[in-house]
C-alpha cells in the first residue's frame, strides 16, 4: 500500500494542474458538484481537493468507445500495479471489474496488468517505454521499464552501434502515425513499402521482442491495409513475436486473430479460418469469459 501511495504522490506532483489555463474552471465545476451532493460544509479545501483529484486521476479506469466512454474508480483494483509485461488482464462487464490471470502466478508474486495497450493502438507510439500519455510526466516504473535500455526483452538490442539511428528513425515514424491518427489525418504518408524498408533496417539491430520493432510491424499490418497474402504472413509473424514477450493468453492478440480471420475468409482458406476462430474463442474465454467468446465467434461466422 505504501508503494501505491508513493506512486500516487509522485504522479500527482507531475500533473501540475495549477499550470493549466482551465484549472480554475475545472476545480469550480467539481466544487459545485460536491456542494450539491455533500453540502457546502463538507466540501474539502483546495489542497485536499487537488490531492483527491490526483488519486482519482491515477487510479480510474476508462472503458468503452470514444463516444460512449465510461470512467470508473474501483478501490480494490486500484491496488494492483501496472506492468508492461503483465500476468493478468482486466475487463469491465458493465457492472463490475474482473481481473483474470493470463499466466501462472507463483505465491507471493505481484499481480499486475497493463494500464494501456502496448502495440495495437497508435496512441502508444513512444518506444522508450516512458508511457507519458498514460501516466503523466513521471513515466513508467514497472520492473521492465526500470532496467537500462537494451537489457529487458522489450528493449533488447542486437547491434548497439547501429541501434541509435534506427531507434530515432522508428520513433519518428511511430510518432508521426500517432499524431496523424489523433487528428484524424489520412494515413497515406505511410506506405507499405516505406514501413517494409524500416522493418528491413531493424533486422539484426533490434530483437524481435523489442517494442519498437513490434509496434512498427503492428502499424504495417494491423493499422494499414495491403496485399492479403503479405499481410497474413506479417500478422502471423507479429503473433509469434507477441507470444514470445507476453505469452499466448495476452489480450491484444485478439486484434491480430480477428484480422487473420477476416483475411483468411477473403482468401477462402477454410482451415486457417477455423484455426483462428478457435484461437479467438479460446483467448476471449480466458480474458473476458464464455459469453463474450461465444458472441465474438458468432460475429466471425457472420463475417464469412
Amino acid at each position: 500500500m505504501d508503494e501505491i501511495q508513493a506512486g500516487i504522490s509522485h504522479s500527482k506532483e507531475n500533473f501540475q494542474l495549477r499550470s493549466k489555463p482551465w484549472y480554475r474552471l475545472y476545480l469550480k465545476v467539481i466544487e459545485n458538484a460536491l456542494k450539491f451532493y455533500l453540502g457546502e460544509e463538507n466540501v474539502p479545501n483546495e489542497a485536499t481537493l487537488l490531492k483527491l483529484i490526483g488519486k482519482v486521476d491515477c487510479n480510474h479506469y476508462n472503458f468503452g468507445e470514444e463516444k460512449t466512454e465510461i470512467c470508473a474508480l474501483f478501490i480494490g483494483a486500484s491496488k494492483f500495479d501496472h506492468s508492461c509485461v503483465p500476468n493478468a488482464s482486466v475487463h469491465f462487464n458493465g457492472k463490475s471489474i474482473q481481473l483474470k490471470a493470463i499466466k501462472k502466478i507463483d505465491k507471493f508474486d505481484k499481480v499486475t496488468f497493463s494500464y494501456c495497450r502496448m502495440f495495437s493502438g497508435l496512441e502508444v507510439s513512444t518506444i522508450y517505454l516512458t508511457m507519458k500519455d498514460s501516466l503523466g510526466e513521471g513515466g513508467c516504473y514497472c520492473s521492465d521499464c526500470s532496467q537500462p535500455y537494451g537489457t529487458s526483452p522489450l528493449t533488447k538490442i542486437l547491434d548497439p552501434p547501429r541501434a541509435v539511428h534506427i531507434l530515432e528513425e522508428t520513433e519518428g515514424h511511430l510518432l508521426m502515425a500517432s499524431l496523424m491518427a489523433k487528428y484524424k489525418y489520412p494515413m497515406g504518408w505511410f506506405s507499405q513499402e516505406r514501413l517494409k524498408q524500416l522493418l528491413k533496417k531493424q533486422e539484426g539491430v533490434l530483437d524481435d521482442t523489442n517494442l519498437a520493432r513490434i509496434r512498427s510491424l503492428a502499424l504495417k499490418c494491423l493499422m494499414l491495409n495491403g496485399n492479403d497474402f503479405e499481410m497474413r504472413e506479417e500478422l502471423m509473424t507479429l503473433a509469434s513475436w507477441v507470444k514470445r514477450v507476453w505469452g499466448e493468453n495476452y489480450e491484444e492478440l485478439t486484434e491480430i486473430y480477428e484480422k487473420l480471420i477476416e483475411i483468411n475468409a477473403k482468401l477462402n482458406d477454410a482451415e486457417s479460418y477455423k484455426y483462428y476462430v478457435n484461437e479467438l474463442i479460446r483467448l476471449r474465454m480466458i480474458c473476458f469469459g464464455k459469453e463474450d467468446a461465444v458472441k465474438k465467434a458468432l460475429e466471425s461466422l457472420i463475417r464469412i
